[in-house]
């Protein structure tokens, strides 16, 4: 309906307004949305610059992406022309199985300049984390799940130099 619509038009300009008032103060902003594909994540779409895309090694995870992948040429096309892939990040990879290391392996090779060498995989810290009300790296930072973090950021920063 054309009053929905107008509001999200409306709420998505503020938000973009407000990022831009705090933008110059960080090197990085991360939004970090909901796995769906709501009124949020294209409201997120709209205010950012480029999107990191969390995949989970799992069977269905290629279709979600590619359904992602249709919000962002929408967003583009109509609300944010400039939104760039900042790339696709493997997530709970269990290299013990074989579905993950095909699906990792699927990723790397069909996003082969989009995809993050590094990695995310099953961690019990990580999954903790969240009930302690900690970050990774104050929860336990010797963590695997908190090297790979850190792997990310290296290498997040190394690709925008």
């Amino acid at each position: 309906n054309m009053k929905s619509f107008e509001i999200y038009i409306l709420q998505s300009y503020i938000a973009k307004n407000q990022l831009e008032t705090i933008k110059d103060q960080y090197d990085y902003i991360f939004i970090d949305c909901p796995p769906s594909l709501g009124a949020i994540n294209t409201m997120a779409l709209t205010s950012s610059d480029s999107v990191l895309i969390p995949i989970q090694t799992e069977h269905f995870a290629m279709e979600g992406i590619r359904q992602l992948f249709s919000t962002i040429r929408v967003v583009q096309r109509l609300f944010n022309k400039d939104l760039g892939i900042e790339g696709i990040l493997v997530t709970m990879f269990d290299q013990r199985t074989t579905l993950s290391n095909e699906i990792k392996d699927l990723i790397q090779k069909t996003f082969e300049n989009k995809a993050f060498k590094s990695f995310i995989p099953r961690n019990v810290k990580l999954a903790e984390a969240p009930a302690t009300k900690k970050p990774i790296f104050d929860h336990a930072a010797n963590s695997e799940g908190a090297k790979a973090y850190k792997k990310l950021a290296k290498e997040l920063v190394k690709n925008n130099e």
